[in-house]
């Protein structure tokens, strides 16, 4: 190497003829001496790093094309590498690979496997070796490489959702086991490689992928990355904008995880900031040359002057490549903005450069290794450099020669350093070696833990000799997730909850500067603060480049690119400004909002000036049979009517409990209609109340209880009163406690009904948003309807057929018994009973069905068809009691005579009452009225 630098630096001495022996041979001296300085460096730097980039490496196929590399040798461990030397062919997405793209990567991630073999102190006595495979930005092809290079390097596949039939027996027990895999790149490629690695259980870090889906610990738990996530990179984007108050801009992004997860994100944080979206474009991945032109001519003819490229790298430089060939750029430039995924790549290429002069770039904030360019990777030649099977493509593509000799193209110097031949470009080489340094200090963590020293380590059971925990996946992402250190590269390293890296992010410019070429500056720094999580934007003050005109002069005034202005209630439609109300639920309370927001998102509200623009929500009034109504006030008097008379009532039975005619009544049955008759006037009150849980559970089961109840106990009233005084002989099931049992049977088959009910269709409270119906005023305040939920169509229908059974036999029993006796009137009053309530119902079930457009409506004609109900009882069933203890208590005897219809008038029934109230009937002879 360095007698090719001897030859190299004596060649360009000039022509002889110039210059003289005395000035030649200063010229050598100088040369000769600088030559052996660099060799002595050289020579050092070599000693003291021992790269092993001269012994070949066992290479992969598949099919005709090289898809991977293995180290040859004896190692303890192997580290997986996905990293995409080629391109995805254009013609065949996501199965075959195009052209070469680059390895530096690849490179750099040997260079770090080589410094930590060679590092005395980090994993000591520990060899690594790898498994790189080329991923060809194919998610099929990453895939199966990242499944091959699994099954390859591990002796016991443990599977995540397969743990209870075993392990996977490869039969490689003694083979050396994969630590993890150090890619890949594309987040679209580690998706699915993270949802592998987790069901193998296999620790995976990207330098690259920067997609926030992957923070997801749920679906890809074995995920790390020593990049940060989009979700970041895209607030230092909108920090950039509003620095430079570009409040309107146009946005090209990838069609895919990478682009479409990023610009989403960008899009909600602009929103916020009340920032305007002109064109929103994506990048299909079948795009061809003429898709790229014609995306370039929508964005010139926009009336936005900023646009941002969330792009991948290969896409953003076919894009700049059309935009070159435009005739004319519309007589004003564009100001870009980029994403880290191609920032650096147009530096490396020229044809490019004029056309990209101007644009911003954000990229990880990551320091530069020196070690790695310029002591490794500047001593790379086609001589030196035997292990890496891509590295003669590359050099052909850097040099633009070929290694074959061939007609009219310059043939390769096998001592050349391609490298050397182009600008420092790629961000993601410093990434990998952080990545590979991640694996070392977590193994050597695990090592220093659970073995003693010095280290020996059993390849057959993965542990070291003597010890018995076992070295896995499970086992090293512990100790992958407490890493805390320094890479050599700068950048310290460890991650928070979600497998991201803790850094910042670098915001660049990309110059003109004249003699000095076109540089990426760097023009300041963005960073989440890891204490109160607040982010910042820091530039330093310089001249910032805007873009270039059509006559390729550099633009450095601040371009224009803003929103129009809106009061509150008002929306920006377009530029220029044309402001729009927000009617109805929408409201903005920004001067810069590009639409509305919508009062939905917080509970049921409407905006506060629906028909003009709203600027704020208030809360929807509700709409229900409040206390307040006139419906409410009629109700809640009859109720408390009701149940003064029902308490005045109970108390004329009580003092008078053993007359005869309370005892001829049943007293049993007295105090279960009185009940019932009472819960009868105390229910109302629940329909003009707030519906809640407890209230809706309440009506349910309250109105059909409380009706069974009562009719239940009329009907048990009716049939004995019948009963007796159609039979001649003794009655059964007269007794008292019988009628309480039929009672409570029949409300027992109701009880059935309406627990059926709740099980199918729980209570609740249910809102419905009724509108204006004005179609002109439509946006005008609404009302929330609440009620509770009903009973499904099919029970409702059982409950009311049910009731209307009871109503109908009571009522077709009381006709019959009218006129039995003629002077006992009981029979009479519980048949007038039956008599109203059928008609009261017979009124209320159209009435409720007819009232449904209006809920309050129909509320109250439940409660006043339960309070109607309740005082025809009272009225019916007590009114002629009372009437007869104050008014007629001759009748109020123990023996009452009656004629029993169908009998000759010559003979007197008399209906005797027991101590207990039971009728004890008898037959004895009289004389007839005509003899009296």
């Amino acid at each position: 190497h360095c007698d090719n630098i001897v030859k190299t630096k004596l060649e360009v001495g000039g022509d002889e003829k110039v210059l003289s022996r005395a000035s030649k041979m200063q010229v050598f001296t100088l040369l000769l001496s600088f030559v052996v300085v660099y060799c002595a460096r050289a020579d050092g730097t070599a000693q003291g790093s021992s790269y092993d980039y001269g012994k070949h490496s066992e290479v992969l196929m598949s099919g005709d094309r090289i898809s991977g590399m293995r180290s040859k040798g004896e190692t303890d461990f192997v580290l997986g590498g996905l990293i995409p030397v080629h391109s995805e062919d254009p013609n065949h997405a996501g199965g075959k690979c195009g052209e070469i793209r680059d390895d530096e990567e690849v490179e750099a991630m040997l260079f770090a496997i080589d410094s930590i073999n060679a590092n005395a102190s980090l994993l000591p006595g520990i060899t690594l070796g790898y498994d790189i495979r080329d991923t060809c930005y194919s998610e099929n092809i990453g895939l199966d490489e990242a499944a091959d290079i699994i099954i390859a390097g591990s002796a016991d596949l443990n599977l995540e959702s397969c743990s209870d039939i075993g392990s996977i027996n490869t039969n490689a027990t003694s083979r050396e086991i994969t630590l993890g895999i150090v890619g890949a790149l594309s987040s679209r490629v580690s998706r699915p490689v993270a949802s592998l690695t987790r069901l193998f259980k296999v620790p995976q870090i990207s330098p690259a992928s920067t997609s926030p889906s992957l923070s997801n610990r749920d679906l890809y738990t074995y995920f790390y990355r020593t990049i940060p996530p989009d979700d970041l990179q895209t607030k230092a984007m909108v920090d950039l904008l509003s620095y430079f108050n570009w409040t309107y801009f146009s946005t090209v992004y990838s069609n895919d995880a990478y682009g479409k997860d990023g610009i989403e994100q960008l899009h909600k944080l602009a929103e916020e900031r009340g920032m305007c979206i002109d064109k929103d474009i994506p990048i299909e991945s079948d795009f061809v040359d003429d898709d790229y032109l014609n995306l370039a001519q929508t964005l010139y003819n926009s009336s936005s002057r900023v646009a941002i490229l969330f792009t991948h790298e290969q896409n953003a430089l076919t894009f700049f490549e059309q935009v070159a060939k435009l005739e004319s750029r519309g007589g004003r430039p564009m100001t870009w903005i980029g994403s880290e995924g191609w920032v650096t790549a147009v530096n490396t290429h020229d044809n490019l450069k004029v056309i990209a002069t101007g644009y911003f770039g954000v990229k990880p904030d990551v320091k530069y290794s020196e070690e790695f360019y310029e002591s490794y990777l500047w001593s790379l030649t086609l001589d030196s450099n035997k292990r890496n099977v891509w590295f003669p493509d590359i050099v052909e593509l850097i040099a633009n020669c070929k290694i074959d000799l061939a007609p009219g193209v310059q043939q390769c110097n096998s001592s050349l350093s391609a490298f050397r031949l182009r600008e420092k470009s790629i961000i993601f080489g410093a990434q990998v070696i952080d990545a590979v340094y991640t694996f070392a200090h977590a193994l050597d963590n695990f090592l220093k833990e659970n073995c003693d020293t010095p280290v020996q380590w059993s390849k057959a059971n993965h542990s070291c000799f003597g010890q018995k925990r076992e070295l896995n996946g499970t086992a090293l992402l512990e100790y992958i997730k407490k890493v805390s250190f320094t890479s050599p590269t700068g950048n310290v390293i460890s991650f928070d909850e979600n497998g991201n890296v803790i850094s910042g992010y670098e915001i660049v410019n990309f110059q003109n500067l004249g003699s000095d070429g076109y540089k990426l500056q760097p023009i300041g720094v963005w960073k989440l603060s890891t204490t109160d999580g607040e982010s910042g934007l820091n530039l330093i003050d310089t001249d910032y480049q805007y873009g270039v005109y059509k006559n390729n002069s550099v633009v450095f005034d601040l371009p224009l690119s803003q929103c129009g202005v809106c009061e509150p209630g008002k929306y920006l439609f377009s530029l220029p400004s044309a402001c729009l109300p927000c009617l109805g639920r929408n409201y903005s309370n920004s001067s810069y909002a590009t639409k509305c927001d919508n009062c939905s998102t917080q509970g049921d509200y409407w905006g506060d000036s629906p028909t003009t623009g709203s600027s704020h929500c208030v809360e929807i009034e509700e709409e229900y049979l409040r206390i307040d109504h006139p419906w409410s006030i009629i109700i809640v008097l009859l109720s408390l009517l009701g149940l003064l008379l029902v308490s005045a009532t109970a108390v004329i039975i009580v003092m008078n409990w053993k007359s005869p005619v309370i005892k001829s009544s049943g007293r049993e049955q007295i105090v279960l209609l009185l009940s019932g008759i009472a819960l009868s006037f105390i229910l109302p009150f629940l329909y003009v109340s707030p519906p809640s849980l407890g209230v809706c559970v309440l009506q349910r089961m309250g109105i059909w209880i409380c009706v069974s109840f009562t009719f239940g106990a009329v009907l048990v009233k009716v049939v004995r009163v019948y009963r007796i005084f159609v039979s001649t002989t003794h009655v059964r099931f007269t007794e008292p406690h019988y009628q309480i049992l039929f009672t409570f049977l029949i409300v027992a088959g109701q009880l059935l009904i309406v627990i059926a009910s709740i099980g199918y269709r729980l209570p609740g409270v249910s809102r419905i948003l009724r509108k204006n119906s004005d179609i002109s005023n439509i946006n005008d305040f609404p009302v929330n309807v609440l009620s509770c939920v009903s009973d499904h169509t099919a029970f409702l229908i059982l409950s009311i057929g049910y009731i209307s059974i009871i109503v109908v036999a009571t009522t077709i029993i009381g006709v019959k018994s009218f006129k039995y006796p003629k002077n006992f009137n009981e029979a009479r009053f519980i048949s007038f009973c039956s008599f109203a309530l059928l008609l009261i119902w017979l009124t209320f079930i159209p009435s409720y069905f007819i009232a449904t457009f209006r809920h309050e409506f129909q509320s109250a004609v439940v409660a006043m068809a339960i309070l109607m109900t309740a005082f025809a009882e009272l009225a019916c069933l007590f009114g002629h009691q009372v009437f007869v203890i104050f008014f007629r208590s001759e009748e109020n005897k123990k023996t009452m005579p009656t004629t029993q219809s169908g009998y000759d008038d010559t003979k007197d029934t008399r209906v005797e009452l027991s101590s207990s109230g039971v009728v004890l009937q008898s037959v004895v002879s009289t004389p007839s009225s005509k003899e009296n």
